[in-house]
């Protein structure tokens, strides 16, 4: 399940993944950003993984599709995980060119805060 929120920080959307990521959680994700920020904003995103269950690399691929109309809008993203986490998803920034990435273990949630709001 993935939640989207609005940060204290302009442009920079919170999201935080509990669990297993589906096609309708990236339909509900491009409407948060369509709503909240249009579709021309530059953007930042602070992705927060509490626990990521069920997402192989095929169906990570399958839900990238939806919002890929909404990548281009995006300028960083800090990954904010424990660290056996953080080696499984190491290679999500080779997906994402243009985009600059940088993971974060979950004790350096400030260091990532600053980061993003660069």
């Amino acid at each position: 399940m993935l939640k989207l929120s609005e940060s204290e920080f302009p442009n920079v959307v919170h999201v935080e993944v509990d669990g297993n990521v589906m096609d309708i959680d990236a339909e509900k994700s491009e409407a948060f950003i369509k709503e909240h920020y249009g579709e021309d904003a530059e953007l930042n995103a602070l992705i927060y993984v509490k626990k990521l269950e069920g997402v192989t690399p095929g169906g990570a691929l399958r839900g990238i599709p939806v919002d890929a109309q909404h990548w281009n809008q995006f300028n960083k993203l800090a990954v904010v995980a424990d660290d056996g986490m953080l080696k499984k998803i190491g290679s999500f920034a080779d997906m994402l060119p243009g985009i600059s990435v940088k993971s974060f273990n979950k004790t350096e949630i400030d260091d990532a805060w600053r980061w993003i709001a660069e």
